[in-house]
């Protein structure tokens, strides 16, 4: 099973520079904490001095840094992502997103086999092992035939957050980064996406216990319940929350339990910066109801591979379906279903509708995000196109 994490290389890190017409590649040194700055100025110097690249948009292209080893990294006073420090800047990306049931890993693949990338997963379900058909991941043949990082991370009894998987992001981003690959990222995760290009507040972790309290309070008075609850104790994060999210829901009143103090007065605390860096984000756009059409005929195929006997394994193993993984859609369900708590006749019907839902909240989501490059179904060339010309601009290999 791939290690979740990549190996930190030794020594302090490497310093990328990217032209249209030269490349001066990765160039490796120790570098002290209080040394980056003056390091970094100098090479860039020197490259902005270069005559064959004369005439190119500066502004857009800083020098890209390189994650150090953990052991730099602390000797730096910095913590890598999850909003603590200054984060090094990250490398140009590809992003595949849209909404769920619209071909994104179909078209990361694409782009990853044409184009020598990489995928990075951007869903925050697929991490856990175990939990596949439900989830979508991508077969085992699909990964031995392009590398992806970050799926089957961690076991579903383990906590798994967002502060957590900007640190993993990120030692993939400078391994790929090292090794010459374009990054992909892929899923339908909109606060993973946004917590790795924009930063996270910084948030004191949650006790398990509470977290469990969280999850058997969800199982007993649902979504719109524990909605209820966050109104009364953070009216303006429950305002931007849609009651049927559980995820963020149950997100959010953790983080009063554990601290008494509202989510949001930690987002305005530490807000999302507007300093990203250049990312080419991608999109199949789907007429609704040709969107609601594949979900249905997916959920169909799930059942079929064998959706019912992943989840008769999982509670064979002794894990409760309070778990965040079960928050996944249909994974609840079909727990319910075969603890004989509710009927298999209109079990696809009840997991298409909650998709249906959950993608009808990812549309109005995604409505409100500029500069997503929306694309036809059918349109592999042209986005690959666009994608090539993105990968050429910034001198990737």
């Amino acid at each position: 099973m791939p290690p979740c994490r990549p190996p930190y290389p030794s020594g302090g890190g490497w310093a990328i520079f990217f032209t249209p017409h030269c490349t001066f590649g990765i160039l490796s040194a120790k570098l002290e904490a209080g040394s980056k700055t003056q390091f970094l100025c100098l090479l860039n110097w020197r490259v902005r001095r270069s005559s064959c690249c004369s005439g190119f948009p500066w502004r857009r292209m800083p020098p890209y840094f390189m994650e150090p080893s953990p052991l730099a990294s602390s000797q730096a006073g910095k913590t890598v992502g999850g909003g603590v420090g200054t984060p090094n800047p990250l490398p140009p990306l590809v992003a595949v997103t849209g909404p769920t049931a619209s071909g994104k890993s179909e078209l990361a693949l694409y782009l990853a086999g044409h184009l020598g990338g990489e995928i990075l997963n951007t869903d925050a379900l697929q991490v856990y092992r175990g939990f596949d058909i439900g989830t979508a991941k991508p077969s085992r043949e699909e990964q031995s035939r392009i590398p992806h990082h970050l799926l089957d991370c961690v076991e579903p009894d383990e906590a798994y957050s967002a502060g957590r998987y900007v640190a993993d992001a990120r030692a993939v981003l400078a391994n790929l980064t090292r090794r010459g690959k374009l990054p992909i990222l892929c899923g339908g995760t909109g606060l993973y996406f946004r917590a790795l290009l924009q930063g996270l507040a910084e948030i004191p972790p949650v006790p398990d216990p509470v977290r469990q309290a969280v999850a058997e309070a969800l199982a007993e008075r649902g979504s719109m319940g524990l909605h209820a609850e966050l109104a009364r104790v953070d009216p303006e994060l429950a305002a931007r929350i849609h009651p049927h999210d559980p995820q963020r829901v149950s997100r959010a009143l953790e983080v009063f339990r554990a601290t008494g103090r509202p989510l949001s007065a930690f987002q305005r605390e530490t807000p999302f910066t507007s300093s990203v860096p250049e990312v080419l984000f991608l999109g199949v756009a789907w007429e609704r109801s040709a969107l609601y059409q594949r979900i249905d005929q997916r959920v169909e195929a799930m059942l079929a591979q064998g959706w019912v006997e992943e989840v008769r394994g999982l509670l064979a193993r002794g894990l409760e379906d309070t778990l965040k993984p079960f928050q996944a859609i249909g994974y609840r369900e079909i727990a319910q279903m075969l603890r004989g708590e509710r009927s298999a006749e209109g079990l696809a019907e009840a997991i298409a509708r909650r998709t249906r839902q959950y993608a009808k909240r990812q549309l109005t989501w995604f409505r409100g995000q500029p500069g997503i490059d929306w694309h036809p179904p059918g349109a592999e060339k042209q986005i690959l196109a666009a994608a090539a010309r993105f990968k050429e601009q910034f001198g990737i290999l």
